[in-house]
């Protein structure tokens, strides 16, 4: 089987829980099966985005996941004014 490519910000969040778990088995001496870890990790995240669990966790306390970007707003006004989509 092939590696999956890991080349954008949701895929590094990805990689780091790959290897926080795989770590998690090492330093307690737990046997495990790589491909089921890396294969039980991705299932995992597939499932939470497609509950919406994580998305409605987020909402109800925004601050507690995301810093505060001062710009954004001009940012995005930008992007508005130059015809973007946005969400």
């Amino acid at each position: 089987r092939r590696l999956k490519p890991l080349n954008d910000l949701f895929s590094m969040a990805e990689c780091c829980l790959m290897a926080d778990t795989v770590q998690f088995f090492l330093d307690r001496g737990i046997p495990f099966c790589p491909r089921s870890a890396v294969n039980d990790v991705l299932a995992s995240i597939t499932n939470t985005h497609i509950s919406g669990d994580f998305h409605k966790l987020v909402a109800q306390e925004p601050e507690k996941y995301f810093e505060e970007k001062p710009h954004l707003k001009q940012v995005l006004d930008g992007m508005k004014a130059a015809g973007k989509r946005l969400i």
